[in-house]
């Protein structure tokens, strides 16, 4: 339980903009899956948002609310990214599911990127709390 708070107060420790890009990756990854939760793609997605969640409570509670977090992402997202790159030529762009498809595709290799820069710099020595917390 204190690894939730402690990630909780970390997320709303955090500049405005990055809350925003929280909620924006929360939409994506954990509200829109439901809508298309019957096709196996938003099985996947929502699957993988809650293990890297997982994840990242562990890590919380191993070493605070630090750069290591975004290993959440990167061990989850990656397999998660090249699956659905394989599915997007079988989904048509038009519809409401392709457009959610591509667009969570899209998000979450922005959120790669900053996460895969946050653990080389926590592998590089960058090891304290990335927000004052308390």
């Amino acid at each position: 339980m204190v690894a939730v708070q402690t990630f909780l107060s970390g997320l709303m420790s955090m500049d405005w903009y990055w809350q925003v890009w929280v909620c924006i990756l929360g939409v994506f990854n954990m509200i829109l899956p439901l809508v298309f939760i019957r096709r196996t793609e938003a099985q996947v997605v929502f699957a993988a948002f809650n293990g890297a969640f997982a994840l990242m409570l562990i890590l919380t509670a191993a070493t605070g609310f630090t750069r290591i977090l975004g290993l959440g992402h990167v061990v989850f997202w990656i397999p998660l990214l090249v699956y659905l790159a394989g599915r997007l030529r079988e989904v048509p762009p038009g519809d409401a599911f392709g457009s959610w498809l591509r667009g969570v595709v899209a998000i979450n290799a922005v959120s790669l990127a900053f996460d895969i820069v946050d653990v080389i710099r926590y592998i590089g020595g960058e090891t304290v709390q990335i927000v004052r917390l308390g």
